[in-house]
């Protein structure tokens, strides 16, 4: 009697080479006493699930969903930054260290910047995503957004030519109608020379004023705090000011109060009214505010 293990393997080629992989097997209890010592010597981690075969099919299911819709996101995103003027690998860069990443965006826009995607990873998302979908079919189980980025892809596969070696990134310009390519060639683009550069020429600064301590404003205001920076800080919620006096921070009791004599001022709060009332409301920073003071809005404003 033959014992038989159903394994489904996570992640791209190179990390599979270097066996750090994720794998998700199945099977009956003597088949994975069996096969679990050879599958842990294989992965970094394993996921078990005794009984019934095809865990790994529905764990993959869900995933090449994601996986799908990340793809199409991502070449979305980059294509909407570039059109937007935003240099793509700045754009990788920020995004690759913001909420909006994910590993497709990390490991596969790398890939389509140097041109090195080809249609051959299309149709293979175009394949398995019509096994997913078929798959939630017989589910019974509705998947628009995945729908529309099959939809997307089969397009961008009906813009490339006919060789499977052919540069996707081509076929994506075609369909967005956005040089991408010339985007990313555009100048040569070295985060840490650009922060040198930024750190070269800015001017000396002594104080900072600091309005809006909440969930996001606190810890950007104690980073600054960190860094040696003397900073006032304001928020309409007093407790905070405690927290952020205890932390090593000056406090005032007004927007107006926290602007006098900085050299530059921090404004986060939540929306554009609250910005504009900090500002030039009763005892708005404008009031108060040196001249020749910089001022950083860092809220949600159009």
């Amino acid at each position: 009697m033959a014992f038989v293990v159903d394994v489904y393997v996570f992640r791209g080629m190179w990390e599979v080479l270097k066996g750090n992989v994720m794998m998700i097997s199945s099977g009956g209890s003597d088949s994975m006493t069996r096969a679990q010592p050879i599958l842990s010597a294989m992965c970094n981690k394993l996921y078990v699930f005794e009984g019934e075969h095809g865990a790994g099919s529905k764990i993959k299911m869900v995933t090449e969903l994601l996986e799908g819709i990340h793809f199409v996101a991502s070449v979305e995103a980059i294509s909407l930054g570039a059109q937007a003027g935003i240099h793509p690998w700045i754009l990788y860069d920020i995004i690759s260290n913001a909420a909006g990443n994910s590993w497709v965006f990390k490991n596969l826009v790398p890939q389509l910047l140097r041109g090195v995607q080809t249609k051959h990873l299309l149709n293979t998302f175009v394949q398995s995503l019509e096994i997913v979908l078929d798959m939630a079919k017989s589910c019974t189980f509705p998947l628009p957004l995945l729908a529309v980025a099959h939809q997307q892809l089969i397009a961008g596969s009906s813009h490339s030519s006919g060789n499977d070696d052919a540069k996707l990134i081509k076929a994506w310009e075609k369909v967005y109608g956005v040089n991408i390519t010339a985007a990313a060639n555009e100048g040569t683009y070295s985060p840490e020379q650009l922060g040198n550069q930024l750190t070269a020429e800015a001017n000396s600064v002594n104080r900072i004023g600091f309005i809006g301590l909440g969930a996001m404003g606190f810890g950007m205001a104690t980073q600054l705090l960190k860094s040696n920076f003397c900073v006032l800080g304001y928020d309409v919620y007093h407790p905070t000011l405690s927290r952020f006096a205890n932390e090593g921070g000056l406090v005032g009791s007004s927007p107006a109060e926290v602007s006098k004599d900085v050299d530059v001022l921090v404004i986060m709060v939540t929306n554009e009214a609250q910005a504009e009332s900090v500002l030039f409301g009763d005892h708005g920073a404008i009031s108060a505010l040196p001249s020749g003071a910089s001022i950083i809005l860092a809220s949600t404003v159009s």
